[in-house]
């Protein structure tokens, strides 16, 4: 594994927010909501875009749990 970066990145949804991920595998968690996520470079948009399928459901605390898809 290699060190942890600071990135910004487009969410599945088009929105921009910030991540902390492995700078070899792109797999960490976004700084605010620190769900589980995994991004990409897209030179075509010039940023990190998110590419996991995960689906996510939050509990009455905001803790995220991973959805039974």
């Amino acid at each position: 594994m290699g060190d942890q970066i600071k990135v910004s990145y487009l969410t599945r949804t088009g929105y921009q927010s910030t991540a902390y991920v492995d700078e070899k595998t792109f797999e960490g968690g976004d700084k605010h909501s620190d769900v589980p996520l995994q991004l990409e470079w897209s030179d075509e948009q010039d940023t990190y875009v998110q590419i996991d399928e995960w689906k996510w459901e939050f509990d009455y605390f905001g803790e995220p749990h991973r959805k039974l898809v």
